[in-house]
């Protein structure tokens, strides 16, 4: 065999189907907001968000965070491992010139869960701006940073899906969903919310179903609120909080 039919035979090989090695699919990232993300672990957090510190050097780089066993409160076991039960973990930090609240559930030491809440009474702001003059003089002068804080909130996670109420007419919530992940825009806060583990593990569980403001639940009609969930580890944190 000559050295250029050697060299055409090897091209041709490479360039076969069954020899070219196929790239694998991208991995879709799970959903998060500013520096957290699902799936990450506690350490990694209370490393962006420690505790609160006393005194004249407690101004820590990122917002601190108060961790607490439970989801709604004390578990019912208080001595129990955070690296095996539920542990929520609040901060607040200032964003877009917006203070915001921010709740993180974690389970087996994972990040299961996290609800950012605007303030109150602002569920206006995340609308489209009014055309009437009047109303729009207001909405520019109070709401001009929340269209951006939507953004934030929401772009890259992907398509959208409205998702209407069944029991209460008129209520829709946005809708997002990849294969680890989930996450929800509720213009006004609608759940099983009793300030209780087994209201949490409910309220959960009808994010996962994409049900929302079913006809026990509560609603919040000043209380915009956006939720992220994992789909994985949300499962465990259900069955944990309804023990």
């Amino acid at each position: 065999m000559t050295i250029a039919k050697g060299i055409a035979l090897l091209v041709g090989l490479l360039c076969s189907p069954t020899v070219v090695a196929q790239a694998p699919s991208g991995k879709i990232d799970p959903f998060g907001f500013q520096d957290i993300h699902l799936g990450m672990s506690i350490a990694e957090f209370k490393t962006r968000h420690p505790a609160p510190r006393t005194g004249p050097r407690a101004s820590p780089l990122h917002a601190p965070a108060s961790c607490l066993q439970g989801a709604g409160g004390p578990p019912q076991n208080a001595r129990e491992d955070a690296t095996r039960g539920a542990m929520r973990c609040d901060y607040s930090e200032t964003y877009l010139d917006i203070q915001l609240r921010v709740s993180t559930i974690f389970v087996g030491g994972k990040l299961a869960l996290i609800e950012v809440e605007p303030p109150t009474d602002t569920v206006s702001c995340f609308e489209p701006p009014p055309a009437e003059s009047r109303q729009y003089l207001f909405y520019s002068a109070n709401c001009k940073q929340y269209q951006a804080l939507l953004h934030a909130l929401t772009d890259n996670l992907g398509s959208v899906v409205s998702l209407a109420s069944i029991d209460k007419q008129g209520l829709n919530v946005s809708h997002w969903e990849n294969d680890s992940s989930i996450a929800e825009f509720e213009d006004y806060m609608c759940g099983p919310w009793d300030g209780s583990d087994r209201g949490w593990s409910k309220a959960v569980s009808e994010v996962l179903e994409g049900t929302y403001c079913g006809q026990s639940d509560i609603l919040d009609a000043r209380q915009p609120v956006m939720l992220y969930l994992d789909k994985e580890l949300s499962q465990t944190l259900i069955k944990h909080l309804a023990e």
